[in-house]
């Protein structure tokens, strides 16, 4: 591949990734209280497609913001910072792989749960008390 094309697919990246993942925060629904779980799954129950889609939108988003990690360190060392950006990428690309797992794997598990008729509020109260069990 070409140096041309590789800058070029670098400048995509840096450019698409935080379109992305802002389509995927305003298209996600509102949740009134994350704190209460039966309205929560009530929340997700009322329209799981959305849930599902929003949720792997963002997961795009968020690979992709993986891919800006590992290009953003291109972009310093071409302006003569060799410091900070070895230490940057690292961190970035952990801190998108944590978000990436939190946030859309946990919401598309229960939004396939939903479609597949199961009730929302056990799937949440299957999923703490296991998380209680393991950290004991």
């Amino acid at each position: 591949m070409s140096e041309l094309t590789q800058a070029r697919l670098r400048a995509a990246v840096v450019a698409v990734a935080p379109v992305v993942v802002l389509i995927s925060l305003l298209y996600h629904p509102y949740v009134t209280d994350f704190t209460d779980q039966a309205a929560f799954a009530d929340e997700v129950a009322g329209d799981p497609t959305r849930w599902a889609w929003s949720s792997i939108i963002a997961a795009v988003g968020l690979a992709l913001t993986v891919l800006l990690a590992f290009s953003l360190p291109s972009y310093l060392k071409a302006t003569g910072e060799l410091t900070w950006s070895f230490i940057a990428a690292p961190l970035l690309t952990a801190g998108a792989v944590l978000i990436a797992y939190i946030g859309p794997g946990s919401e598309l598990g229960l939004t396939t749960a939903i479609e597949a008729g199961a009730s929302g509020q056990a799937v949440i109260d299957a999923a703490t008390r296991g998380s209680r069990r393991s950290s004991r």
